[in-house]
C-alpha cells in the first residue's frame, strides 16, 4: 500500500484480480479465493455497502451502526418495483436483502 515492492516465491502468492473496484458479484471475480473475496468484502465495506452477492447467496456484513440509507420504505419500494412481483428480477439494483425477500416472496407465489 506504501508503494514499496518486496519480492515472494510464486509458490507464496495468490493470483489477483485485476479489478480495480469492488464487484457486487463475486462469481464474477477472476481468481474466487479467500484473499479475493476478503479484498472485494473489505472494499466494498470501506464504501458503506454492506451487501454483496455470491450468485444467489446474500453475503452482509454488519456496520455495528445505523445505516438509514440503506433501510425504509422508499429503498424498499424501489426493490419492489424493480422486482415487479410477477418476476422481472432486480437487475440494475445493489445487492440487498429486500432483494431477497423479493424473490422468496416471487417463489412463494408461484408454487
Amino acid at each position: 500500500e506504501d508503494g514499496s515492492e518486496c519480492q515472494c516465491q510464486q509458490s507464496e502468492c495468490f493470483l489477483q484480480n485485476t479489478d480495480k473496484d469492488h464487484v457486487e458479484d463475486m462469481t464474477t471475480l477472476a481468481h474466487l479465493h479467500e484473499p479475493g473475496v476478503l479484498w472485494n468484502l473489505t472494499t466494498r465495506f470501506s464504501t458503506s455497502k454492506i451487501y454483496t452477492n455470491t450468485g444467489s447467496i446474500l453475503i452482509a456484513i454488519n456496520p455495528f451502526e445505523s445505516v438509514p440509507s440503506l433501510f425504509g420504505p422508499d429503498v424498499m419500494r424501489q426493490y419492489v418495483e424493480a422486482a415487479g412481483i410477477s418476476g422481472n428480477g432486480t437487475a440494475g439494483l445493489s445487492p440487498h436483502v429486500y432483494m431477497v425477500a423479493c424473490a422468496a416472496y416471487r417463489q412463494m407465489m408461484r408454487d
